[in-house]
């Protein structure tokens, strides 16, 4: 069996492995989608809800209507930052992911270049054996000539 042909099933796996990385990397993508979106929408919601409790407070409300807007205006940051911090978070897990992809993508590169290579190598060695064949069969003919 020829060298090239018993690198298809390291080949196969390597091409599978890179599968997976790039189906990872696409999830966590999605997920950073998400999570951003999630972000605006809160941090709308948060523009919306001052603008709302700058109405009112200029309007006049009593202390205790007051408290409760702020707290949860303040109940309204504190979740802004924390999904800040999420999505800081899933933008390391994604560029960890690509890292990942882009690793396995290398190896497959490299062997698809291997396999290459000793493709070319095997037709070499075949237009070689050709070509010594059709000079023992010239030779030969020639011999055959020079004893009739």
């Amino acid at each position: 069996m020829k060298k090239s042909e018993r690198m298809k099933p390291v080949v196969k796996v390597t091409a599978s492995k890179e599968n997976e990385a790039a189906r990872a990397l696409g999830q966590s993508n999605r997920e950073l989608q998400e999570q951003e979106q999630r972000l605006s929408e809160l941090e709308k919601y948060r523009d919306e809800y001052t603008r709302y409790c700058q109405q009112k407070g200029s309007d006049g409300i009593s202390a205790a209507r007051f408290i409760e807007l702020q707290r949860f205006l303040n109940n309204l940051n504190r979740a802004v930052e924390q999904q800040k911090q999420l999505v800081e978070m899933t933008q390391q897990a994604c560029a960890v992911k690509k890292n990942q992809w882009q690793q396995a993508r290398s190896r497959t590169r490299a062997m698809d270049t291997v396999v290459d290579r000793y493709r070319q190598q095997e037709r070499r060695q075949a237009e070689r054996r050709e070509q010594k064949e059709v000079d023992e069969a010239g030779q030969r003919t020639e011999t055959e000539k020079g004893f009739k």
